[in-house]
């Protein structure tokens, strides 16, 4: 039998390989038995941390100055009635926060939010 040419796609392609698939299925068995636990495992122990999207709540993206930090940005939405979940930035002109269900308007909200960063109350 000729050496057999070109990469290992081209052989794959044409069937010039010799590669024992089912001779190694235990093996394969094995490997998707660990990672099916690993998984498994994460669920028990970590649990679902669900996210706005499933959780329910408000989303409010607001412009702040530089320099804002995130305490200053989670107390003006707390100040404005809003139950804050998580904050973050976004951008380098931006910060968000989400809040659970329930809470003030979004419009009063945000605008109240943004005065409050901004100085401006």
């Amino acid at each position: 039998m000729p050496a057999a040419k070109g990469g290992i796609m081209r052989r794959l392609y044409r069937g010039e390989t010799n590669i024992d698939f089912i001779g190694q299925r235990r093996k394969w068995y094995l490997a998707s038995a660990i990672v099916v636990l690993i998984c498994l495992a994460s669920i028990v122990f970590r649990g679902f941390q669900f996210g706005i999207e499933f959780s329910g709540g408000n989303s409010y993206q607001v412009p702040v100055q530089p320099g804002t930090s995130l305490s200053q940005m989670r107390a003006a939405a707390e100040n404005a009635g809003v139950q804050v979940s998580s904050s973050q930035t976004a951008g380098s002109g931006g910060a968000s926060a989400s809040s659970s269900a329930g809470q003030t308007s979004s419009t009063t909200a945000r605008t109240t939010m943004k005065k409050r960063i901004a100085g401006e109350e």
